[in-house]
């Protein structure tokens, strides 16, 4: 008889992480916001925007708030 159970996975916690040289642990997340340079709080929601540049690669940006997100925004889209 054939076995049709899944493979075993490792419990989440002991999984590889990715070993992409370029991000680091401080890179996962923005301690402060990228209008106003106000704190934001790891352990609450906050909105960012993502942002592709010129090498194809995603930049994160984080925001305290959504006001600060759509000025970010709006100054950005003057910027293009």
């Amino acid at each position: 008889m054939q076995d049709t159970r899944e493979p075993r996975r490792p419990p989440t916690d002991r999984r590889r992480r990715p070993t992409d040289s370029r991000a680091t642990e401080s890179d996962a997340m923005n301690e402060r916001c990228t209008y106003c340079d106000g704190r934001i709080p790891a352990e609450e929601w906050h909105p960012v925007a993502t942002v592709r540049d010129d090498d194809g690669d995603v930049e994160i940006y984080a925001f305290c708030s959504e006001p600060c997100r759509t000025s970010w925004r709006s100054e950005y889209a003057d910027d293009d």
